[in-house]
C-alpha cells in the first residue's frame, strides 16, 4: 500500500512539472517586467496582466481623445470583452480581480470616456 501512495504521488508530481513544462510562456510572462509608457509595439507585447501602467499612460496623456473605435482596434488590437458601447481591456491581476481600461464609445462611435476600474 505504501509503494501503491509513493507511485501515485511521484505521478502527480510528475505530472504537473509536465503541464507547467507545457505551460511555460503562459504563466512565466505574468512575472516579466512591462513598459510603463504606452506604444502600440510595447501594449502588443506585454502581457495582458502587465499592462497597466501602459493603461495609465494612456489615460495620463489623454491618447483615446477623438479616437475612433476602429483606431482603437487597430491600436490596442482585440479586447478581452467588448458591446456596441465599450471595450474592455484587462491590464492587471490584483488580490482578488482585475484591472480593466474601459473605453466607452458613443453614438458616433468614437471615445465618449476612458477610464481603469476594478472588476
Amino acid at each position: 500500500m505504501a509503494y501503491l501512495k509513493r507511485l501515485l504521488g511521484a505521478a502527480l508530481l510528475g505530472f504537473i512539472v509536465w503541464v507547467l513544462y507545457l505551460t511555460f510562456p503562459e504563466w512565466s510572462s505574468i512575472f516579466a517586467s512591462a513598459p510603463a509608457t504606452f506604444s502600440a509595439e510595447n501594449w502588443q507585447g506585454a502581457h495582458k496582466y502587465r499592462r497597466e501602467a501602459m493603461a495609465r499612460d494612456i489615460l495620463e496623456r489623454s491618447l483615446y481623445v477623438g479616437m475612433r473605435r476602429e483606431d482603437v482596434l487597430k491600436l490596442l488590437g482585440k479586447p478581452e470583452q467588448q458591446s456596441d458601447r465599450a471595450l474592455h481591456y484587462f491590464v492587471a491581476l490584483t488580490a482578488a480581480d482585475y484591472m480593466v481600461l474601459t473605453f466607452e464609445i458613443d453614438e458616433g462611435g468614437r471615445v465618449a470616456k476612458a477610464y481603469l476600474r476594478q472588476s
